[in-house]
C-alpha cells in the first residue's frame, strides 16, 4: 500500500502569495501574484501544481505550472488557454495529484476531468481529451491510493469510480450524506464526516468504510 514519510516542506497560501516552509529555514515566497487559482501539492510536498492567470494584452488566459519549494517554476504543463470561462474553455476549479505524483487531475467547471502527465510540457501531453465527465455539481475529486480509480462528492454522496475502458457505475461506500472525506494510506479505506447527526452517529463522529 502506498505510504509516505513526513514531507521535508509544505506549501501554503497567505494573502496573494504561495509560500513554501521548510523547518529550520525562512519561508520562501514561491509565487507572489494575485493571479493564482486552484493549486495542490504532492503527497511528499516536493512540488505543487498551480493554476495561474494572465491578463497581458487585455485578454485573459489560464495555465498550469509546477513549482518547487525553492521557488523554481516549470513551463506550463497545460495551456495557456485563452479566455477561460468562455464557451469551449471551461475554467479549472480543482487540481488534484495522484498518490504517486505521476498524474495530475484537473476538474473543470463543466465537470470534465483532464489527466495530465506532470513530466511533460503542455505541447507534449499524451492526452488532451477529458478522461471522464462527472455529474453536475461534483466536487472534491480525489485519487484512490491504489491508483485504481477516482472519487468525488455529488449532492453529499461519496462516489467511487473505477478506472475502466468501459462505462462504469459509480459505487457509494456510505448510505448517508457526508461533508468531507479522506483516503487512508492503503488500498481502499476511506474516512468521512457525516453531513448531520442521525442514523450514521452523533455530530462529530467519523465514518469508515472499505471501497
Amino acid at each position: 500500500a502506498p505510504v509516505s514519510d513526513l514531507p521535508d516542506s509544505l506549501f501554503f497560501t497567505s494573502g496573494d502569495v504561495l509560500w513554501s516552509l521548510t523547518p529550520g529555514r525562512d519561508p520562501v515566497a514561491v509565487l507572489d501574484t494575485d493571479l493564482i487559482g486552484p493549486w495542490a501539492q504532492t503527497v511528499d510536498a516536493t512540488r505543487a501544481a498551480v493554476t495561474v492567470y494572465s491578463t497581458e494584452g487585455g485578454s485573459s488566459s489560464e495555465a498550469v505550472i509546477l513549482v518547487d519549494p525553492l521557488g523554481g517554476q516549470s513551463a506550463p504543463i497545460w495551456g495557456p488557454v485563452a479566455q477561460p470561462g468562455s464557451p469551449g474553455n471551461p475554467r479549472i476549479i480543482e487540481v488534484r495529484w495522484s498518490w504517486y505524483g505521476d498524474v495530475l487531475l484537473l476538474l473543470r467547471e463543466d465537470r470534465t476531468v483532464l489527466a495530465l502527465d506532470p513530466n511533460q510540457d503542455a505541447d507534449q501531453q499524451p492526452r488532451t481529451e477529458p478522461l471522464v465527465a462527472l455529474p453536475g455539481g461534483a466536487s472534491d475529486l480525489q485519487s484512490l491510493p491504489s491508483g485504481a480509480g477516482w472519487s468525488y462528492l455529488v449532492d453529499g454522496q461519496l462516489q467511487v469510480l473505477p478506472i475502466s475502458n468501459e462505462p462504469m457505475t459509480p459505487e457509494a461506500p456510505f448510505s448517508s450524506d457526508v461533508d468531507t472525506y479522506r483516503w487512508l494510506p492503503g488500498t481502499a479505506r476511506v474516512l468521512a464526516v457525516p453531513a448531520s447527526a442521525g442514523a450514521s452517529g452523533p455530530r462529530g463522529s467519523i465514518l469508515a468504510a472499505d471501497a
